[in-house]
């Protein structure tokens, strides 16, 4: 064996069964870089610790406790504050937030199980064919970029004899030429391999669904749920929120797919 610098080195991508699924492993590694703020006494993390972002200025919003009358609400508060730049501070109550999230992931959840239920019946066949038509297309793309990159390289050489560019521009653009070739040979293989897992039935692309399908029958909130579904809730005011779900991209290119397959 001999050790190469890492500028030497050659990656391949997707050689070998993942132990775990790629989808998995980067929800582990995205609520790993949450702000996971705990409570005063360190046992719990808060709810939406690291979830919630201010719409003005997308600071992460913080928990705090107020008390009134012997009784102690929370609420979420930007931060930065006005002061401090933040246009638009907005401060929500907990249980208002927690109620209005609670119903909006449940609506998705439903949301999901409906298309997987399409999917899984009579038209999962079509489903299928019509992602291997999507990566068709790309291929194709990849394909006439490649084509168009080729008759330029046929060309640089002539170009540079005839004084049309220098020999610094030719070993620029040769290098450049060589470095789209590859990556446009690498996303073609990528795309095949996912062409021909989809149509085998071995793709991740539908697996997403089960993350949702999990948390059926959902009665109350929980961090476990909310990490698991949530990417990030976007407060623009009081009577304004985006949430952000996971797999939310899957879930609209899915969608699409379904109502063009209905129409």
């Amino acid at each position: 064996m001999v050790d190469r610098p890492k500028n030497e080195w050659k990656r391949v991508e997707n050689t070998h069964e993942a132990i775990i699924g790629k989808q998995d492993f980067e929800l582990a590694r995205r609520i790993s870089r949450l702000d996971t703020r705990s409570s005063p006494g360190g046992d719990s993390v808060y709810l939406f610790s690291g979830i919630l972002i201010c719409g003005s200025c997308g600071a992460r919003m913080t928990r705090k406790a107020v008390p009134y009358k012997g009784e102690k609400y929370h609420y979420y508060y930007c931060p930065t504050t006005k002061k401090r730049g933040c246009e638009k501070a907005t401060m929500l109550k907990e249980d208002v937030l927690h109620e209005y999230v609670l119903e909006c992931v449940k609506a998705q959840i439903i949301n999901v199980a409906s298309i997987d239920s399409i999917i899984a019946g009579s038209d999962k066949q079509r489903a299928s064919n019509a992602l291997s038509k999507q990566y068709l297309m790309q291929i194709t793309e990849n394909e006439n970029q490649l084509a168009k990159l080729t008759g330029f390289r046929a060309t640089l050489y002539e170009n540079m004899v005839t004084g049309l560019i220098t020999k610094n521009d030719y070993t620029s653009f040769k290098a450049q030429y060589n470095a789209d070739e590859t990556r446009l040979h690498d996303a073609i293989r990528l795309l095949q391999q996912k062409n021909e897992d989809v149509l085998a039935g071995k793709g991740e692309q539908l697996r997403w669904m089960e993350q949702f399908k999990n948390f059926e029958g959902l009665a109350e909130l929980d961090r476990r749920t909310v990490v698991n579904l949530i990417k990030s809730i976007r407060v623009v005011s009081k009577k304004e929120l985006h949430i952000t779900f996971n797999y939310q991209a899957d879930f609209d290119k899915a969608y699409a797919i379904i109502s063009k397959e209905a129409a």
